[in-house]
This record gives structure tokens, C-alpha cells and sequence, in this order.
């Protein structure tokens, strides 16, 4: 049984998060800077998690549009996700996240981070809500994307 990652697209920074094996838990993993070229985004994002093989799929984040439609930002993430897992030859799943990094940010300022470390963490917050809430509505059990941010503030806050 392998996990799934989790990734928040953006046209400067990709937000990655990653699924215990049972596929209970997203965690954040961390933040990378898009590159021009794409394959050195894709090798630094295979490296950094080559420690949780193996990946069975990738879900990013489709910033759908309020209506439902796909915008340009959905059309990037949607070429994203397809090149990433062509690269890393596992599934892509496409997961709408609209609003998903401003709940992000909710959450964490509610755990009292402060401006600069949210700053630095809302993108892999993002992929983190991404990932929990395809892995919540994938299941039966109740919605546990607060217990995940508060566990990854709790996690931050120690140090």
C-alpha cells in the first residue's frame, strides 16, 4: 500500500503534502520554487520524496473558477499535474480547490502563526487541505482538515 501526494499549484511556488500509508492523514512536506523548466521542478519534487515510496498518485489542486469552470490558472495546474505524473509514471487526480488557500490561511492564523510563518507555509498548507479533503470524501469518516492544520501548527509551534 503506498501513498498519495498532495500538490497546490502556483505559477511561483508548488505546495506538496504527502498521505500516511493508510490514507488516513495528509501532512506537509514542503514548498518548492517553480523552475522555468519544468523537469528540474519535477527532479526536485521527486527527490524530496523518494524517503515515502512508493507513490501510488498524485492529487493536485484544480483552482476551479466559482462557477465551476476552468480558468486559465485550473488549465496550468491541469497541464502540471498531467507533466508531474507522466514524470514521476504514477496516476494524476484532479481535486477542486477553490478557496482552499484561503482556508488555509484561516486556519493557521486561528493556530497563531504569525504573518512570516504563514508566509512561508501556505502553500504546503494548501496542498495539505488539498490532499485531506480528496482523502476525507474518499472515505466515510468525518472531515478532519482542522485536526490536520492543527496538528501541523502544534508540530510548527515545538520547534
Amino acid at each position: 500500500m503506498g501513498r498519495l501526494l498532495g500538490i497546490d499549484y502556483g505559477r511561483a511556488r508548488i505546495g506538496v503534502a504527502y498521505s500516511d500509508e493508510g490514507k488516513f492523514l495528509s501532512s506537509p512536506l514542503f514548498v518548492c520554487k517553480k523552475q522555468k523548466k519544468l523537469s528540474f521542478t519535477f527532479e526536485e519534487i521527486k527527490k524530496k520524496t523518494s524517503h515515502l515510496q512508493p507513490i501510488e498518485s498524485v492529487v493536485v489542486g484544480l483552482p476551479l473558477l466559482l462557477n465551476g469552470q476552468e480558468g486559465e490558472m485550473a488549465q496550468e495546474a491541469r497541464a502540471f499535474g498531467e507533466a508531474l505524473a507522466s514524470y514521476l509514471d504514477i496516476p494524476c487526480v484532479f481535486w477542486d480547490e477553490r478557496l482552499s488557500s484561503s482556508q488555509a490561511d484561516r486556519l493557521m492564523k486561528e493556530g497563531s502563526l504569525t504573518r512570516k510563518e504563514r508566509a512561508g507555509l501556505s502553500d504546503t498548507f494548501a496542498a495539505t487541505l488539498i490532499l485531506q479533503n480528496y482523502l476525507d470524501r474518499k472515505s466515510t469518516r468525518l472531515n478532519s482538515s482542522h485536526l490536520v492544520i492543527s496538528y501541523a501548527v502544534f508540530c510548527l509551534k515545538k520547534k
